[in-house]
């Protein structure tokens, strides 16, 4: 498994089904210092008794994180739709939201890839040995990839991530007229200005989530993001 990733392959791989027995710990592959293993919790983010615990025999914090795997919704080997436990459902789960995120960034590698699915996961800054890295969220695995970097644009917008205000600077050094745009494309706010420098206040009535600002009559597009 970790010859394969060292060529490339993000390898995603159940931690195992070991919890409730006398071995209580993963095995091999989910240990493998560059594989993906994911462990199992129920719908309501505890972690299942059966799935296989870390860390792993040097240390290291397995399982990386963790999915549904009790009461997941599975299709049985005659195609009937039932409901199925265990690491080798969860495991599945992350692997396709895995291959949908890889597919929005494909320049990035497989260890990039893991990386961002960690860093997204709930309790990254407090990882433990049943749930690892813990539960992540994809979408912020998207936003935490996107370039923010805009520093050789016309347009420099600032803080991004942003809460309640942006600051916006033409670098053409003259008023312009912008919106911001929410997901489905609809305009949220929009305003025309009187100089080239714009500081937008008030703006933690937006909900949290990814926006797009565009300069009215152009085909600049940027992305912008709203904290909680």
């Amino acid at each position: 498994a970790d010859l394969a990733a060292s060529r490339g392959i993000l390898v995603v791989n159940s931690a195992g089904n070991s919890g409730n027995n006398e071995w209580y710990y993963i095995g091999a592959p989910a240990d493998g210092d560059s594989v993906l293993s994911v462990g199992a919790v129920n719908n309501v983010e505890e972690v299942a008794s059966f799935s296989s615990r870390g860390p792993s025999y040097d240390g290291r914090i397995k399982p990386n994180v963790c999915a549904q795997g009790v009461a997941t919704i599975v299709a049985d080997l005659d195609s009937t739709i039932r409901l199925a436990n265990g690491t080798s459902f969860s495991s599945p789960i992350i692997a396709g939201l895995s291959a949908c995120l890889w597919e929005s960034a494909p320049n990035l590698t497989n260890i990039e890839i893991l990386n961002l699915i960690e860093s997204s996961a709930h309790l990254f800054l407090n990882p433990n040995d049943s749930m690892g890295y813990g539960i992540p969220n994809f979408y912020m695995a998207y936003l935490n990839n996107i370039n923010l970097n805009y520093e050789h644009s016309m347009i420099t917008i600032y803080p991004n991530p942003f809460r309640d205000y942006l600051n916006i600077f033409n670098h053409k050094n003259e008023p312009f007229s912008f919106e911001i745009l929410n997901s489905f494309g609809a305009p949220v706010v929009s305003f025309k200005s009187r100089d080239a420098h714009v500081v937008m206040r008030d703006l933690s009535r937006l909900r949290p989530g990814f926006y797009l600002f565009r300069i009215i009559n152009t085909d600049i597009i940027y992305p912008i993001i709203k904290l909680q």
